[in-house]
């Protein structure tokens, strides 16, 4: 079945903005680099959203457009804050307790128990009153 050209959506642009959510704001799906992504256009007017994906489009097609890096692990983030304050000269005493400390948090993390939020703030704020008493 042939439809009508005219109900057929034409799609001059790669970003196509819609409305989304309780409130209609627009969003605006695309991919980039095979990773489907959606930025929202801050607004719940047709125009503005039109003319911001259109903006958005440019800036894809120019490789501007700043994508948010991949979430990072709790041990990778505890790496990275390790290697950090060996580069700013952390004293090795106090860097065998952060170690320490971290390496209970992480083990506190991964054991399941950390879903909720006060069991995680409670860690928190065990690991800073340890690290200011030392």
């Amino acid at each position: 079945m042939i439809k009508n050209e005219q109900s057929w959506p034409i799609e001059l642009y790669l970003v196509r903005a819609r409305p989304e959510g309780k409130k209609g704001t627009y969003v605006a799906p695309f991919r980039k680099n095979g990773q489907h992504l959606t930025k929202s256009l801050g607004t719940r007017r047709r125009e503005a959203a039109v003319q911001k994906a259109k903006t958005l489009e440019a800036q894809l097609e120019s490789g501007t457009l700043a994508v948010a890096q991949a979430k990072v692990t709790l041990d990778q983030a505890i790496a990275e804050f390790l290697a950090a304050k060996e580069i700013e000269g952390l004293a090795q005493k106090s860097a065998q307790k952060y170690r320490g400390e971290l390496n209970t948090l992480l083990a506190f993390a991964s054991d399941g128990m950390s879903a909720t939020f006060s069991n995680l703030m409670k860690h928190f704020s065990r690991l800073i009153v340890n690290i200011v008493a030392s």
